[in-house]
């Protein structure tokens, strides 16, 4: 169908499009018929770029038999993607960052406003890999972040810049990916890029990509960085981030170690969250160095039998009096003494860290983690209220995320009230 539309993207990523189509009278009773799901556009934008889509579908239509232009069918369509591309060779990319607080700059630059005043700003520059980036704050941001805060929504409040050769687009894409995993990190609330725009040489827009990325509520956050100390963090951390990524499955973690501490949810499911960045880390160094097994696993299942016959006879020998189906269950856990535990995996996560483990907040951490993981609720046997509970495990997962990326420095101790600034020291020797 040949139509019209305006595309427009919000502060949370969504894109959305306004369609108006053509149409003769000979059509009217196809386009009167229950749109498909799935379309796709293709055509030319009023700055002559072509334009695609994808992943688009029809969320509500209308259709206006009687006009002066002839049957109308409207419709409102949301899209997964869309790419705006012209001729041109971009020299610079500008990505529109989410949800970046007023972090402190690096950088000082002069400006002039539109009515001739003039002054001076801090702002980011970072080198990141191969890339200079620099980092704008919009002229809007506070007022935006403002009202991010108080709804728990979603907002533009920055922009990074990106000079490029020809053939690096994606390379600067996965950079400022980086870049937006390790301000989320930072901050304690989630950073997303949401659109490209590839200028020429003129600074003209030759080209616009908009994802639909996967955005979070800012609401208030345990920043795990001080703004002072961002830049230098995000620096220091980039150039190990791909070495973390392969040994920890760092992404997965920053990723579920911000999402825990969104305020959206209730506290319990919050620390559930953040007890899943533990069972993950656990995970990986498990799998990594072979010891999700205490035996050779072959061993074990061509023994276990046996085991089963002597546990169980065990069993009836110490409780005669308990009922057989009670005893068959207990026997039941045979394969538990396989696995290595969750407190001894634990202790493994930190040593092939570097990383220095309190054995008291280790016993608090088993203990809360065993409550939340059966129960779904917070630990009596443990002398911290419920919400410190909540920040011990919020710390502890930073600093294991933080040792992973092999930082040593300052970061949030949100244990104490108010939290303190404390020191990150990882123990001598090569990372494991």
């Amino acid at each position: 169908m040949i139509c019209r539309f305006d595309a427009h993207q919000r502060g949370d990523g969504a894109i959305t499009i306004a369609c108006e189509g053509d149409a003769d009278a000979s059509q009217i009773a196809k386009l009167m018929a229950p749109w498909p799901w799935d379309v796709e556009f293709s055509g030319t934008t009023s700055d002559g770029l072509l334009l695609t889509t994808s992943a688009a579908h029809v969320v509500s239509s209308t259709f206006k038999v009687f006009s002066q232009a002839g049957p109308v069918p409207k419709l409102r369509i949301i899209a997964g993607g869309l790419d705006a591309v012209g001729e041109a060779t971009a020299t610079t990319l500008r990505f529109g960052l989410t949800n970046l607080r007023k972090i402190q700059g690096n950088e000082k630059y002069s400006y002039t406003t539109p009515d001739g005043q003039t002054g001076a700003r801090l702002r980011i520059r970072l080198r990141l890999g191969e890339f200079d980036v620099v980092i704008d704050h919009r002229e809007d941001a506070e007022t935006v972040l403002k009202e991010a805060a108080t709804t728990r929504g979603v907002g533009l409040t920055a922009e990074a810049t990106v000079a490029v050769e020809p053939g690096q687009v994606a390379s600067a894409d996965q950079a400022v990916s980086t870049l937006c995993d390790l301000l989320t990190l930072g901050q304690g609330a989630a950073v997303n890029w949401i659109y490209r725009d590839s200028l020429d040489e003129g600074g003209r827009v030759i080209a616009t990509f908009c994802g639909n990325a996967i955005t979070k509520p800012l609401g208030s956050s345990l920043a795990l960085i001080s703004d002072a100390d961002m830049c230098a963090f995000v620096q220091a951390a980039f150039n190990v981030w791909e070495e973390a990524d392969t040994r920890w499955e760092i992404r997965k973690a920053v990723l579920g170690y911000t999402d825990g501490k969104s305020p959206i949810d209730y506290l319990e499911a919050r620390t559930v969250k953040m007890v899943v960045v533990f069972e993950h880390l656990k995970r990986v160094y498990l799998d990594r160095t072979n010891r999700e097994y205490l035996l050779p696993d072959a061993l074990f299942k061509s023994k276990v039998g046996d085991l089963g016959r002597i546990v169980a006879n065990a069993l009836q020998e110490l409780f005669p009096e308990q009922p057989p189906e009670t005893l068959r269950r207990l026997a039941g856990g045979l394969q538990g003494l396989h696995r290595t535990s969750f407190r001894a995996a634990l202790k493994g996560v930190a040593s092939d860290l570097r990383l220095p483990l309190d054995s008291r907040e280790l016993d608090d951490l088993v203990e809360i983690r065993n409550r939340l993981v059966h129960a779904m609720q917070f630990s009596e046997n443990v002398k911290l209220e419920k919400f410190q509970q909540f920040l011990l495990l919020t710390t502890l997962a930073g600093k294991l995320i933080l040792a992973a990326l092999r930082y040593e420095g300052p970061y949030y101790d949100w244990t104490t009230t108010p939290p303190r600034q404390a020191q990150l020291t990882l123990l001598p020797g090569a990372p494991s």
